[in-house]
């Protein structure tokens, strides 16, 4: 009751804007929604089109994700304001458009998780959990647990290390560097689990393919990752 009633007045003193047009309602209208370029499944290390997310024969060796899928492109001006905002603003509803982003790509492609499959967010520090005040990669796959029915599960992984945020690291490198090593597995994992690695965005692929490691060696029988954008 009292968090509806905080909602309702700071509607009233923030209204909601397209982060597209600017329009008063919602964060993103139909219009500005209908005018977003979708991205096709592709293969996570080499990026070549793969009709249902699975990375190529050669790049296996290369990855320890077997699946990708990311709908949104992170150089589109109204996919990245619309992360930006839920990030570095703690917009929290727009988790569900996030989420509804990955679940509507998935299906549309034919991409189901298969059974005993497990959602797992990519962990924030604990030092940044205490800046933001929430973990974004949570939220939605919270989302994304609610639509496709499979659990999700927070006590998987963990990240002791805080270090820099990746979009300081300038190249790709020093990307994969800062990733190694931050993140631990914290209880064990049932055998024959798939692994569903969630996050907002993805770009060098450092984070996922270090938290993969992590997973695959606890135990995982397959890792998959789900981003909002790539």
């Amino acid at each position: 009751m009292l968090e509806a009633a905080v909602e309702f007045v700071l509607d009233i003193l923030f209204p909601k804007r397209c982060v597209g047009c600017h329009k008063e309602g919602l964060f993103l209208c139909g219009q500005c929604r209908g005018q977003i370029q979708l991205l096709p499944p592709a293969c996570f290390v080499c990026r070549q089109r793969s009709p249902d997310g699975t990375v190529c024969e050669s790049c296996k060796p290369q990855t320890r994700i077997r699946r990708f899928i990311a709908p949104l492109s992170f150089h589109d001006q109204t996919s990245r304001e619309l992360i930006h905002i839920y990030k570095y603003q703690g917009v929290k509803e727009i988790a569900e458009i996030l989420g509804e982003y990955i679940t509507s790509a998935a299906r549309s492609y034919g991409i189901f998780p298969p059974d005993h499959s497990i959602l797992v967010p990519i962990p924030l520090s604990p030092q940044r959990l205490r800046e933001r005040g929430f973990n974004q990669a949570e939220l939605v796959a919270r989302v994304i647990g609610e639509k496709f029915g499979l659990p999700v599960n927070t006590g998987v992984l963990r990240r002791p290390l805080h270090r820099k945020h990746q979009t300081e690291m300038p190249n790709r490198e020093e990307r994969i560097e800062n990733a190694k090593g931050v993140y631990a597995p914290k209880e064990k994992i049932p055998p024959g689990t798939v692994i569903i690695l969630v996050d907002d965005v993805s770009t060098t692929g450092a984070t996922l393919e270090e938290a993969a490691r992590v997973l695959k060696a606890a135990g995982a029988k397959q890792v998959w990752a789900l981003t909002a954008a790539r």
